[in-house]
């Protein structure tokens, strides 16, 4: 069982604000947009790491990040969808 359970709410990634802009076996690829961090920081609040299950696309395991964009940087960020990415 996953510690993260895919929740039904949110299996759209643009309910998230990302767009898809690539995806294979290993491999997503968002824009992600400025002004969204992707991990929690000091202040708290919402963060992509909490919405990683609208991207999991029928995969028991929700994708991680690859690398880290500021929360003002927007652009391409990878994530992971299988240990060995």
């Amino acid at each position: 069982m996953s510690p993260h359970p895919a929740n039904p709410h949110r299996t759209d990634p643009q309910h998230i604000g990302v767009r898809l802009l690539y995806r294979d076996a290993l491999l997503l690829v968002i824009d992600k947009p400025a002004g969204m961090p992707v991990h929690p920081g000091p202040k708290g609040g919402e963060t992509l790491t909490d919405h990683l299950d609208a991207l999991r696309f029928g995969l028991p395991r929700r994708p991680e990040a690859v690398h880290r964009l500021d929360r003002d940087t927007s652009g391409c960020l990878a994530l992971g969808r299988h240990a060995k990415a």
